[in-house]
């Protein structure tokens, strides 16, 4: 081989490598809230150092459930913020939180720590014809009042309710 051309190979292998490494940390920015059985849309959301994803998109309309896994004891990292929402959560060091809602509008929403040093965003968009018809044949499925999950009722405009999960209910 020549020079040039091994050059070139080592040169490819470089960019070929930080280009993957680009692809696989944008898979963690940006997390799709997934719907379940139960019509919830659900994510989990790890804080440590950031929130990862630090996007979460979740559709108008359809209750949220967002699990917060605490993995540091940073002070910081000690509350999570809605503050377009007036609500947040205390997050447990090395617990994982819960925090539920129904978004009622669209739009780019922060969350944030305690002192804004970590921050996400919430991105709520409008349901797919798909999503609609998921979560109408999940609620039918429910009985009793409401859906499992939501329970209460709050003056937030994101509706946010927010509890620690029991030991039967973590990972």
């Amino acid at each position: 081989m020549t020079a040039p051309l091994l050059l070139a190979i080592v040169v490819s292998m470089i960019v070929g490598v930080a280009l993957l490494a680009f692809l696989l940390r944008m898979g963690q920015r940006q997390g799709r809230a997934r719907l379940n059985a139960e019509g919830f849309q659900e994510l989990e959301v790890m804080v440590k150092g950031r929130y990862v994803p630090e996007a979460v998109e979740v559709r108008r309309g359809i209750p949220v459930r967002l699990h917060f896994r605490r993995e540091e004891d940073t002070p910081c990292s000690e509350q999570v913020l809605f503050s377009d929402f007036h609500t947040g959560s205390r997050l447990p060091a090395h617990q994982t939180t819960l925090v539920s809602f129904i978004p009622t509008r669209c739009g780019d929403f922060m969350f944030t720590c305690a002192y804004g040093m970590y921050q996400g965003r919430l991105v709520v968009v409008e349901p797919t014809r798909r999503d609609l018809r998921k979560v109408s044949g999940s609620r039918s499925q429910v009985h009793g009042e409401g859906l499992p999950g939501l329970t209460g009722n709050s003056s937030s405009p994101l509706g946010l309710i927010s509890g620690e999960l029991g030991a039967d209910e973590r990972d």
